[in-house]
């Protein structure tokens, strides 16, 4: 290893309280972990996903004179 990463390991260490080692094996640990997805962020391949850009609001005036006019279902 580079003597400059060295000395970044062993103060990185230092600052967080534990050994070079420690925060070597975490890093490979994380690595080699599957991976989680952040909260809030869909998965990729997500109903999300696939329909950004086609989702959205907009004015029914735009597409119908006087817009739409929703009719409530017959017995509800």
């Amino acid at each position: 290893m580079p003597s400059d990463w060295e000395q970044q390991l062993d103060d990185m260490a230092r600052q967080q309280g534990t050994t070079p080692e420690s925060l070597v094996l975490s890093a490979v640990k994380h690595m080699l972990s599957p991976a989680e997805p952040e909260q809030g962020t869909p998965p990729p391949g997500s109903m999300a996903e696939f329909l950004e850009g086609y989702v959205g609001v907009f004015d029914s005036r735009d597409w119908a004179p006087g817009g739409s006019v929703l009719q409530p279902i017959p017995g509800r």
